[in-house]
């Protein structure tokens, strides 16, 4: 399996797991053979429930051998606007 398919599967199931929580929003940032994957909170305070959800998400596809090809990076962040979560995903990304 390349590289795209490998991105292509994780961003799925990215979705499926989001799906099931209360966020405000998910976005998503390609470069090549990093993956970033940032969730909008819906609140404000510090969520430990999603926090941890989020890390086993992160350790699983991290664990899993069908993702060698990518480096994947995943990021919960506050509530912000649209344009300020694609703000900080540029940047962040640039970073990575």
């Amino acid at each position: 399996m390349g590289v795209d398919s490998q991105a292509e599967k994780v961003v799925r199931w990215f979705c499926a797991w989001a799906a099931s929580r209360e966020i405000q929003n998910t976005y998503v940032h390609r470069s090549g053979h990093s993956l970033l994957l940032l969730v909008v909170q819906e609140d404000a305070q510090h969520d430990p429930e999603l926090g941890d959800a989020l890390s086993d998400f992160d350790i699983r596809v991290a664990n899993d051998k069908r993702f060698n090809l990518l480096d994947v990076n995943v990021l919960a962040i506050p509530p912000v606007s649209e344009e300020a979560a694609k703000t900080f995903l540029s940047a962040v990304a640039d970073e990575l």
